[in-house]
């Protein structure tokens, strides 16, 4: 299922995304992602992040920055690692660009490959933080329903986080809209 966030600028759409994915620990409280703690499913390769920066090592090509998640979690990225890779990076249009550097790529292909990045591990649950927003308003609707289709094929649970209404209606089985800091829950649609 894909479900999105939007609400106001502060209210912690990043944080909650953060702690849910493990890149920050709660000071207290529990979350339970696939029966483990987020930084265990991280570790596990259950997690996968896009963030609102595509954040590329610029030494490294598309195809290359690609696999870093998992030679990260300790994994030399096989035959099939590589060619699941570059089929994902194909169906985002950059089939061209495996072997192009960042400096080599406009924002919106940078913000694509951070897309397939955060896939390539075919995890159990992916985070995007306004992963279309370096897109134009074209490329953003057309990448948004292929991510939205690889997430619906592959089975992951999806949260996002977008300040565009449009897009989390066109993205999202629901979409949850939060208050003002300290955030709750105003309802979902």
């Amino acid at each position: 299922s894909v479900a999105a966030l939007v609400g106001p600028s502060g209210c912690g759409k990043t944080t909650l995304l953060k702690l849910l994915s493990g890149l920050l620990t709660l000071n207290e409280g529990e979350i339970c992602l696939g029966g483990v703690d987020p930084l265990s499913a991280q570790k596990q390769g259950m997690v996968g992040f896009a963030f609102q920066s595509p954040t590329l090592l610029p030494w490294r090509n598309t195809l290359e920055n690609t696999l870093l998640p998992l030679e990260l979690l300790g994994l030399n990225p096989d035959r099939n690692a590589k060619q699941f890779a570059r089929e994902l990076l194909g169906e985002m249009g950059l089939k061209d660009e495996v072997t192009s550097y960042p400096r080599e790529l406009s924002g919106g292909m940078q913000q694509r490959v951070g897309l397939v990045r955060a896939l390539v591990t075919r995890p159990a649950f992916l985070f995007l933080d306004e992963p279309f927003g370096h897109l134009d308003p074209n490329t953003r609707t057309e990448v948004a329903l292929r991510v939205r289709q690889f997430c619906h094929d592959m089975n992951l649970t999806v949260l996002f986080v977008t300040h565009s209404n449009e897009e989390a209606v066109l993205c999202a089985d629901s979409v949850h809209i939060l208050t003002n800091s300290p955030a709750s829950i105003h309802g979902t649609v």
